[in-house]
């Protein structure tokens, strides 16, 4: 007797940004290993926070701690609400 199964996996369709600018926005993130992310992107320090208000995470929050999908909400959230854009 053999028991057998099929398993069908399905593609799901996401928008992924990899571009030059959220490559260099990501190392920033993973600058200071062991600290929390808000040390490495200080220089966002006031969008940052304001993006971890929304999105319902916590400013102790480590770099490594986060999905890649967390950060690209992040990155996105930063690049729309950066003075000058």
């Amino acid at each position: 007797n053999v028991t057998s199964r099929v398993v069908a996996f399905k593609r799901r369709e996401r928008e992924v940004i990899f571009d030059g600018q959220y490559i260099e926005f990501v190392k920033e993130a993973f600058q200071f290993r062991r600290k929390y992310m808000l040390k490495s992107l200080q220089k966002y320090d006031e969008l940052v926070r304001q993006w971890m208000k929304t999105a319902d995470v916590a400013e102790t929050v480590r770099a490594e701690e986060l999905s890649p999908e967390v950060f690209q909400n992040m990155y996105r959230y930063v690049k729309e609400n950066q003075r000058g854009n």
